[in-house]
């Protein structure tokens, strides 16, 4: 299991708080982990709290800039107003 399919796993059982400690870790330990800005992302992003998705997308982007097209993508989404 990914760390991003962990942590998709623990919101989907209603655990959202066991996700975000297990990225705290691995954020801990590793600043820069791709996997676990983008897992954070993708939890705030579904979750409708757009400025953490955000900031955690650029983060990811840093960690990983061949990934900034998609990102950039789904920032633009999320900066898009409501229709």
């Amino acid at each position: 299991m990914t760390l991003s399919d962990f942590a998709r796993s623990r919101v989907a059982a209603g655990h959202p708080d066991q996700a975000f400690a297990m990225l705290d870790m691995v954020l801990e330990d590793n600043p820069q982990s791709f996997m676990a800005h983008f897992s954070y992302a993708e939890i705030h992003h579904r979750a409708g709290n757009a400025a953490q998705a955000i900031e955690h997308y650029k983060k990811a982007i840093e960690a990983n800039p061949m990934a900034a097209g998609f990102l950039e993508a789904r920032i633009k989404q999320l900066e898009a107003p409501a229709e």
